[in-house]
Protein backbone atom coordinates (compact mmCIF):
# COMPACT_ATOMS: atom_id res chain seq x y z
CA UNK A 1 0.00 0.00 0.00
CA UNK A 2 1.40 3.48 -0.86
CA UNK A 3 2.65 5.17 2.31
CA UNK A 4 0.75 8.36 1.50
CA UNK A 5 -2.63 6.64 2.01
CA UNK A 6 -2.68 7.41 5.72
CA UNK A 7 -6.34 6.66 6.25
CA UNK A 8 -6.24 3.33 4.46
CA UNK A 9 -3.45 2.39 6.85
CA UNK A 10 -5.62 3.48 9.77
CA UNK A 11 -8.57 1.49 8.44
CA UNK A 12 -6.58 -1.73 8.60
CA UNK A 13 -5.22 -0.89 12.05
CA UNK A 14 -7.87 -1.96 14.55
CA UNK A 15 -6.06 -0.04 17.33
CA UNK A 16 -5.95 3.28 15.43
CA UNK A 17 -8.32 6.18 15.96
CA UNK A 18 -10.74 6.16 13.07
CA UNK A 19 -13.74 8.47 12.91
CA UNK A 20 -15.91 10.42 10.50
CA UNK A 21 -13.08 12.66 9.27
CA UNK A 22 -10.80 9.69 8.59
CA UNK A 23 -13.63 7.98 6.73
CA UNK A 24 -14.11 11.02 4.50
CA UNK A 25 -10.39 11.24 3.77
CA UNK A 26 -10.30 7.52 2.99
CA UNK A 27 -13.04 8.02 0.40
CA UNK A 28 -10.82 10.59 -1.33
CA UNK A 29 -7.83 8.26 -1.22
CA UNK A 30 -9.96 5.44 -2.65
CA UNK A 31 -11.06 7.63 -5.59
CA UNK A 32 -7.44 7.85 -6.68
CA UNK A 33 -6.62 4.18 -6.16
CA UNK A 34 -9.90 2.73 -7.45
CA UNK A 35 -11.67 5.33 -9.66
CA UNK A 36 -14.60 3.04 -10.43
CA UNK A 37 -15.31 2.21 -6.80
CA UNK A 38 -18.47 3.79 -5.35
CA UNK A 39 -17.84 4.53 -1.67
CA UNK A 40 -19.19 6.92 0.96
CA UNK A 41 -17.98 7.88 4.43
CA UNK A 42 -20.89 6.39 6.49
CA UNK A 43 -20.33 2.96 4.93
CA UNK A 44 -16.56 3.21 5.41
CA UNK A 45 -17.02 4.02 9.10
CA UNK A 46 -19.52 1.18 9.54
CA UNK A 47 -17.17 -1.28 7.86
CA UNK A 48 -14.31 -0.17 10.09
CA UNK A 49 -16.42 -0.68 13.20
CA UNK A 50 -17.37 -4.14 11.98
CA UNK A 51 -13.76 -4.97 11.18
CA UNK A 52 -12.59 -3.81 14.59
CA UNK A 53 -15.22 -5.98 16.28
CA UNK A 54 -14.49 -9.03 14.13
CA UNK A 55 -11.20 -10.01 15.74
CA UNK A 56 -10.90 -13.35 13.94
CA UNK A 57 -11.29 -11.82 10.46
CA UNK A 58 -8.12 -11.12 8.45
CA UNK A 59 -8.32 -8.54 5.67
CA UNK A 60 -5.20 -8.31 3.43
CA UNK A 61 -4.64 -5.05 1.57
CA UNK A 62 -4.90 -6.80 -1.82
CA UNK A 63 -8.55 -7.56 -1.02
CA UNK A 64 -9.39 -4.11 0.26
CA UNK A 65 -11.06 -2.83 -2.92
CA UNK A 66 -13.21 -5.96 -3.13
CA UNK A 67 -14.04 -5.56 0.56
CA UNK A 68 -15.21 -1.97 0.08
CA UNK A 69 -17.20 -2.84 -3.06
CA UNK A 70 -19.02 -5.82 -1.57
CA UNK A 71 -19.25 -4.18 1.85
CA UNK A 72 -20.96 -1.06 0.52
CA UNK A 73 -23.40 -3.14 -1.48
CA UNK A 74 -24.23 -5.34 1.48
CA UNK A 75 -24.61 -2.44 3.92
CA UNK A 76 -26.93 -0.65 1.51
CA UNK A 77 -29.03 -3.80 1.22
CA UNK A 78 -29.20 -4.23 5.00
CA UNK A 79 -29.42 -0.56 5.99
CA UNK A 80 -32.17 -1.14 8.54
CA UNK A 81 -30.14 -3.80 10.35
CA UNK A 82 -26.69 -2.31 10.76
CA UNK A 83 -27.89 0.82 12.49
CA UNK A 84 -27.55 -1.42 15.51
CA UNK A 85 -23.77 -1.53 15.57
CA UNK A 86 -23.51 -4.82 17.42
CA UNK A 87 -24.42 -6.64 14.17
CA UNK A 88 -21.63 -5.01 12.16
CA UNK A 89 -18.90 -7.55 13.11
CA UNK A 90 -21.13 -10.37 11.88
CA UNK A 91 -21.78 -8.58 8.59
CA UNK A 92 -18.09 -7.80 8.07
CA UNK A 93 -17.05 -11.35 8.91
CA UNK A 94 -19.47 -12.63 6.25
CA UNK A 95 -18.15 -10.14 3.69
CA UNK A 96 -14.54 -11.19 4.22
CA UNK A 97 -15.46 -14.88 4.10
CA UNK A 98 -17.41 -14.43 0.85
CA UNK A 99 -14.52 -12.52 -0.78
CA UNK A 100 -12.10 -15.28 0.19
CA UNK A 101 -14.36 -17.92 -1.38
CA UNK A 102 -14.84 -15.96 -4.62
CA UNK A 103 -11.15 -15.12 -5.03
CA UNK A 104 -10.10 -18.67 -4.21
CA UNK A 105 -12.50 -19.99 -6.86
CA UNK A 106 -11.22 -17.49 -9.45
CA UNK A 107 -7.61 -18.40 -8.76
CA UNK A 108 -8.10 -22.17 -9.15
CA UNK A 109 -5.97 -23.47 -12.03
CA UNK A 110 -7.92 -24.70 -15.02
CA UNK A 111 -7.66 -28.37 -15.77
CA UNK A 112 -4.88 -29.08 -18.23
CA UNK A 113 -5.43 -30.94 -21.45
CA UNK A 114 -4.79 -34.68 -21.26
CA UNK A 115 -1.29 -35.71 -22.29
CA UNK A 116 -1.12 -37.34 -25.67
CA UNK A 117 0.15 -40.92 -25.61
CA UNK A 118 2.39 -42.36 -28.37
CA UNK A 119 -0.57 -44.21 -29.86
CA UNK A 120 -2.60 -40.97 -29.93
CA UNK A 121 0.26 -39.17 -31.70
CA UNK A 122 0.52 -42.03 -34.18
CA UNK A 123 -3.21 -41.83 -34.89
CA UNK A 124 -2.94 -38.06 -35.36
CA UNK A 125 -0.06 -38.36 -37.83
CA UNK A 126 -1.89 -41.18 -39.62
CA UNK A 127 -4.93 -38.95 -40.10
CA UNK A 128 -2.81 -36.04 -41.33
CA UNK A 129 -0.95 -38.36 -43.68
CA UNK A 130 -4.21 -39.64 -45.15
CA UNK A 131 -5.45 -36.08 -45.70
CA UNK A 132 -2.15 -35.12 -47.34
CA UNK A 133 -2.26 -38.14 -49.67
CA UNK A 134 -5.82 -37.27 -50.69
CA UNK A 135 -4.71 -33.71 -51.51
CA UNK A 136 -1.78 -34.98 -53.59
CA UNK A 137 -4.08 -37.39 -55.47
CA UNK A 138 -6.64 -34.67 -56.11
CA UNK A 139 -3.97 -32.29 -57.38
CA UNK A 140 -2.57 -34.92 -59.79
CA UNK A 141 -6.02 -35.81 -61.13
CA UNK A 142 -6.87 -32.13 -61.55
CA UNK A 143 -3.71 -31.45 -63.57
CA UNK A 144 -4.28 -34.54 -65.72
CA UNK A 145 -7.85 -33.46 -66.50
CA UNK A 146 -6.71 -29.99 -67.59
CA UNK A 147 -3.94 -31.45 -69.75
CA UNK A 148 -6.35 -33.92 -71.35
CA UNK A 149 -8.83 -31.14 -72.16
CA UNK A 150 -6.23 -28.92 -73.84
CA UNK A 151 -3.91 -31.36 -75.54
CA UNK A 152 -0.11 -31.28 -75.91
CA UNK A 153 0.06 -28.82 -78.85
CA UNK A 154 2.85 -26.26 -78.90
CA UNK A 155 2.01 -22.66 -78.10
CA UNK A 156 3.58 -19.21 -77.79
CA UNK A 157 5.83 -18.60 -74.82
CA UNK A 158 3.99 -15.50 -73.59
CA UNK A 159 0.66 -13.75 -73.97
CA UNK A 160 2.42 -11.03 -75.97
CA UNK A 161 3.69 -13.57 -78.51
CA UNK A 162 0.22 -15.08 -78.84
CA UNK A 163 -1.38 -11.64 -79.31
CA UNK A 164 1.23 -10.61 -81.93
CA UNK A 165 0.65 -13.79 -83.91
CA UNK A 166 -3.06 -13.10 -84.42
CA UNK A 167 -3.06 -9.27 -84.30
CA UNK A 168 -3.36 -8.77 -88.08
CA UNK A 169 -6.05 -11.44 -88.62
CA UNK A 170 -9.73 -10.65 -88.56
CA UNK A 171 -11.42 -13.89 -89.60
CA UNK A 172 -13.48 -15.97 -87.18
CA UNK A 173 -11.24 -19.03 -87.40
CA UNK A 174 -8.23 -16.96 -86.36
CA UNK A 175 -10.16 -15.60 -83.38
CA UNK A 176 -11.01 -19.14 -82.34
CA UNK A 177 -7.40 -20.19 -82.66
CA UNK A 178 -6.32 -17.14 -80.65
CA UNK A 179 -8.71 -17.98 -77.82
CA UNK A 180 -7.58 -21.59 -77.95
CA UNK A 181 -3.96 -20.52 -77.56
CA UNK A 182 -4.88 -18.25 -74.64
CA UNK A 183 -6.64 -21.16 -72.94
CA UNK A 184 -3.58 -23.37 -73.45
CA UNK A 185 -1.34 -20.67 -72.02
CA UNK A 186 -3.53 -20.48 -68.90
CA UNK A 187 -3.48 -24.27 -68.62
CA UNK A 188 0.32 -24.38 -68.64
CA UNK A 189 0.56 -21.59 -66.07
CA UNK A 190 -2.01 -23.24 -63.80
CA UNK A 191 -0.47 -26.69 -64.06
CA UNK A 192 2.98 -25.31 -63.34
CA UNK A 193 1.68 -23.84 -60.11
CA UNK A 194 -0.26 -26.98 -59.20
CA UNK A 195 2.76 -29.17 -59.94
CA UNK A 196 4.88 -27.22 -57.45
CA UNK A 197 2.07 -27.40 -54.89
CA UNK A 198 1.91 -31.17 -55.38
CA UNK A 199 5.67 -31.51 -54.77
CA UNK A 200 5.39 -29.62 -51.49
CA UNK A 201 2.43 -31.76 -50.40
CA UNK A 202 4.41 -34.91 -51.14
CA UNK A 203 7.23 -33.63 -48.91
CA UNK A 204 4.75 -32.99 -46.08
CA UNK A 205 3.29 -36.48 -46.46
CA UNK A 206 6.79 -37.94 -46.28
CA UNK A 207 7.51 -36.08 -43.04
CA UNK A 208 4.18 -37.17 -41.54
CA UNK A 209 4.87 -40.80 -42.37
CA UNK A 210 8.22 -40.56 -40.59
CA UNK A 211 6.61 -38.98 -37.53
CA UNK A 212 3.92 -41.65 -37.58
CA UNK A 213 6.51 -44.44 -37.46
CA UNK A 214 8.51 -42.71 -34.74
CA UNK A 215 5.40 -42.24 -32.58
CA UNK A 216 4.39 -45.90 -32.66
Amino acid sequence: MPSSNVNLHKFLDRAADFGVEEARCLVEEAKILWPTLSLDAPNVLALWKGLRGSKESILPYKRLSAFFALGSKRLNARAAEWKQEDILPTIVHGIIADIAIVLAHDSEPTSSSPELTPSMWAELFMSLTRIGEELVDYNNRHMAAIKDANGPQAMGDTLEVIAATFARRSDVDSCKMWMDQIARYMYVAMNSKNEELGKQLEKIVGVLKTLELNAQ
